[in-house]
């Protein structure tokens, strides 16, 4: 976990996130108190139904329920702390939450360089804002909205967004982020849940090295050195619905018909995003291995890359992954639910053969390390070093 330099984070996923970059591995003390085992459900009920303030807040066409929502966290799990407390703690991993542009269907991602198009400062923005915003699944929660105040802070368009539209995925992309230089077609910014646009958080990844070429360029602009071990952990708790609730021959009803709407698009963007990261994966490895000696670059010459899938669709026993995805996606989860998602979550990062190729290289590294013939080798060992994220 000390070597881990970035999160991407979205949906329910966000709050484990910026609990973790905010509190480090107190996490691991208080977190299923604090979170998992907490009825929110039923907390945002109560906190809607017995407040009569509430019911005047929400008769306004600017406040929903997402908004005591993130009231509700605020209090409950991040202490009033703010993305510019993250900041201050250079050695907290970086976190990038998303949400989903309703306008756009896009990726909103809470950092910088995305508010910076819009003139705002996040530092300022709570934590329990953005992942509210991230986690508000339709029906469930109401959008979060935003100002847009471009062309109020003299912000001048980066070279680096100009070229990202030499790619396709780029030029998508770029497309995207340039809406956001218009205030008056888009005064607003109105968010929804993040999986929405991109559910596993590898869209970013995928087009960042698009834009760069490829792998070694990537890491070159990021700022790292010495890279002998490049880890993807990829996470999805992804639902799926249960076949028997179709047996019948009658009209589902609106909640069964929200709900695939919802989780056909997640389901299937999530496939395909898995199959260009491991596609990827496999071009980047080439790329690491063609690399001509004597040239500088940001790996070691023995570099490998390792991509870890710990998502229900990897369990193998067919009936425990079914239970798994019949686990609804809301915001009040059952203690057995939640003993079954932690012990299967530990299950499927120890059963990925790629995470136990990862701890057979580490632990052969280690013994040649501690070898008589190799005494000096533990103190030579480089760094990843922290990167910064490009544009």
């Amino acid at each position: 976990m000390d070597e881990l330099n970035i999160i991407n984070a979205l949906s329910g996923g966000s709050f484990t996130a910026a609990y973790y970059a905010l509190y480090g591995d107190r996490i691991f003390d208080d977190f299923e108190t604090r979170f998992l085992r907490k009825n929110w459900e039923s907390e945002l009920r109560g906190r809607i139904f017995r407040s009569p303030i509430n019911w005047f807040r929400l008769w306004s066409p600017f406040f929903g329920r997402a908004h005591i929502f993130a009231e509700l966290l605020d209090e409950a799990l991040f202490d009033g702390h703010t993305f510019g407390d993250l900041m201050a703690d250079p050695r907290r991993p970086m976190i990038f939450i998303h949400a989903s542009n309703m306008a756009s269907l896009s990726r909103f991602e809470f950092n910088q360089r995305q508010f910076d198009l819009i003139c705002s400062d996040l530092n300022q923005l709570p934590l329990s804002v953005a992942t509210a915003a991230s986690s508000a699944l339709p029906l469930l929660l109401s959008p979060i909205s935003m100002t847009n105040y471009a062309g109020q802070c003299g912000y001048v368009l980066p070279p680096q967004l100009k070229e990202l539209r030499k790619t396709s995925w780029g030029r998508l992309r770029a497309t995207q982020l340039r809406t956001y230089l218009d205030a008056k077609k888009r005064p607003y910014i109105y968010l929804l849940d993040g999986g929405l646009s991109d559910n596993i958080g590898m869209r970013e990844v995928l087009e960042n090295t698009a834009f760069y070429g490829d792998i070694e360029s990537t890491f070159v602009s990021l700022g790292a050195k010495q890279i002998r071990k490049l880890v993807y952990l990829m996470v999805s708790a992804e639902t799926s619905p249960d076949p028997d609730q179709y047996i019948l021959n009658e009209i589902p009803g609106l909640m069964r018909v929200s709900r695939a709407l919802v989780d056909i698009p997640i389901n299937r963007y999530s496939t395909d995003t898995l199959e260009f990261m491991k596609q990827s994966v496999e071009q980047w490895r080439t790329q690491l291995l063609d690399r001509p000696q004597g040239v500088e670059s940001a790996f070691t010459p023995d570099a490998d890359i390792y991509i870890i899938n710990a998502s229900f669709t990897e369990m193998e026993n067919l009936e425990e992954q079914i239970r798994l995805m019949n686990i609804p996606t809301n915001l009040a989860l059952t203690g057995e639910q939640v003993d079954h998602l932690i012990q299967a979550g530990s299950q499927l990062l120890r059963n990925d053969k790629e995470f136990q190729r990862l701890m057979r290289d580490l632990a052969a590294e280690d013994a040649e390390n501690l070898s008589p013939q190799n005494p000096d080798s533990e103190s030579s060992r480089p760094s990843t070093g922290s990167p910064t994220p490009p544009f």
